[in-house]
């Protein structure tokens, strides 16, 4: 059975300007998919929806487990505005990013569902 992982959502404030960390979220979060980067005994998990046409749409996790002994797996799916709501009219990149400390984790595998 697969053991749940604990982590902490980071938002880009949380992340210090001009470091490398700052720098990959920029790099990543307009492109769809789960992206990762290991910082010492941090795994910082970028999960990214890609371009949407407006704003309203949001990430959620679904769940984050030990897949394997060094492989993390997170499953999320993207919500969309419902019809009748009050948006941003502009292109947005919808994504969350979470932090989970740990030693073990090598790579990290997902989904994520529309």
């Amino acid at each position: 059975m697969a053991k749940t992982l604990s982590y902490r959502e980071v938002t880009s404030q949380d992340i210090s300007q001009g470091n490398l960390l700052q720098q990959w979220l920029e790099t990543h979060r307009q492109e769809r998919g789960i992206h990762y980067k290991k910082d010492g005994k941090k795994i910082y998990v970028l999960i990214s929806s890609g371009e949407r046409p407006t704003g309203g749409y949001k990430v959620i996790i679904d769940q984050a487990v030990m897949e394997s002994l060094d492989t993390a797996y997170i499953s999320a799916h993207i919500t969309t505005p419902k019809p009748d709501t009050m948006v941003t009219q502009k292109i947005t990149y919808p994504y969350v990013c979470i932090e989970i400390e740990s030693d073990h984790i090598k790579s990290v595998q997902g989904t994520l569902m529309d």
